[in-house]
């Protein structure tokens, strides 16, 4: 019987050759694959954030898919209190500047990528140079280390998870992949609507504090028009008023429309997350029509209004006035609406929203005399009369 080393002298030496060869670099490879350089990187979203769901579901997978585990990416859910306290951390950390607050933000190594297209133009050269370099770690976050280590528990894969609503989805921490949570149980015993408003209680505040404003004003405005106008209260003493909140209203509109056709981030003040609500999902209605839009040709049609009623026949000045005022009337309710959602749904007040409310019920208000009947007038007009002021 032949030993295996008598086998190995019948194989060829050029055979025998490769075969080490072969070996040697299968034995090099594998440790080195094992620890080949890794990106890290820390995205920052809201479920209800329009360029959120654009950079999560359309730009990450084919970047995922293309550096595969040598890309890990931890996603935050900035609509939750541990997700938001994350994000003002990274704030100051990075000390980013107030134009270029809010989400998706992008932290990958030191650098800081804001928007839907800054995000993909960027994101692939940095994670290349980092691997170039050696890898990338977590960025420098105080709390991130603990997060990241209670996120290492078994969590079901996005496909896994596909059924949740995308409002319920946070993205997590996985090697080569993005994994999901339900993170409702971060504030077990809160409800939604509170967790929402604990997101910016300030700037919330002012929401409900206008919201209060205009359903008072609403019911206002609806018992004034009931009651007759007494007949020596017949003119308009301001007829500038009208048409300067109007062209106000359409700036604010237009400017609104901007943002959310182009997807540009808006420029915001120092209250409010204006991005956050342009980029949810309750910034279009019926899930093609910017509301921006919606509110400019609400707008433009009461300036319409306005001018015919001071124009048209003595036969159409009454009916366009009531229509001036019913078209204010259901501004301001639509403006209760959406100043409902931004609190309590979206979790961020528009500074620009709160502008275009507060516009539109100061029509209302100014509109309201239009449409009250004159007590025991005679004359061929039942209701104001235009009295122009020199």
């Amino acid at each position: 019987m032949k030993t295996p080393i008598q086998h190995l002298k019948k194989i060829p030496l050029k055979c025998l050759s490769i075969m080490l060869v072969t070996i040697s670099a299968v034995l090099f490879w594998l440790p080195v694959r094992a620890n080949e350089p890794v990106v890290r990187a820390v995205l920052f979203y809201s479920p209800s954030c329009g360029h959120c769901q654009k950079v999560i579901t359309e730009v990450l997978p084919p970047v995922q898919e293309k550096f595969g585990n040598s890309l890990t990416i931890l996603g935050v859910d900035v609509s939750f209190a541990e997700g938001q306290n994350l994000y003002q951390v990274a704030v100051e950390q990075f000390q980013i500047p107030q134009e270029r607050l809010g989400v998706p933000t992008l932290i990958i190594g030191s650098s800081v990528l804001v928007g839907s297209q800054e995000i993909p133009e960027k994101f692939e050269s940095l994670i290349e140079q980092g691997l170039q370099n050696g890898g990338i770690d977590w960025p420098a976050l105080p709390g991130l280390e603990e997060k990241i280590l209670a996120l290492e528990s078994a969590q079901p894969t996005m496909s896994e998870a596909s059924a949740e609503p995308a409002g319920q989805i946070s993205a997590t921490l996985n090697q080569g992949e993005i994994q999901a949570q339900n993170p409702a149980q971060d504030l077990p015993g809160q409800p939604l609507w509170m967790q929402r408003f604990m997101q910016d209680p300030l700037a919330n505040s002012v929401a409900v504090g206008l919201l209060v404003v205009m359903t008072v004003g609403v019911i206002i405005s609806i018992w004034f028009v009931l009651k007759p106008l007494p007949a020596d209260s017949q003119t308009e003493r301001y007829p500038w008023l009208i048409p300067a909140l109007v062209l106000l209203g359409i700036f604010i509109a237009a400017y609104m429309t901007y943002v959310e056709v182009t997807k540009n981030e808006a420029i915001c003040g120092p209250v409010g997350d204006c991005n956050a609500v342009q980029q949810s999902p309750y910034a279009t209605l019926f899930g093609f029509l910017p509301v921006g839009i919606f509110g400019l040709m609400g707008y433009l049609a009461i300036g319409i209004a306005w001018w015919v009623q001071r124009i048209a026949p003595p036969g159409l000045r009454n009916p366009t006035r009531l229509a001036m005022w019913g078209m204010a009337l259901f501004g301001v309710i639509f403006s209760i609406y959406l100043t409902f959602l931004e609190p309590f749904v979206i979790g961020a007040t528009c500074i620009w929203c709160i502008s275009s409310a507060i516009v539109i019920s100061l029509l209302l208000a100014v509109t309201t005399n239009f449409a009250r009947p004159i007590e025991d007038f005679e004359g061929e007009e039942p209701y104001l009369a235009i009295e122009e002021e020199a």
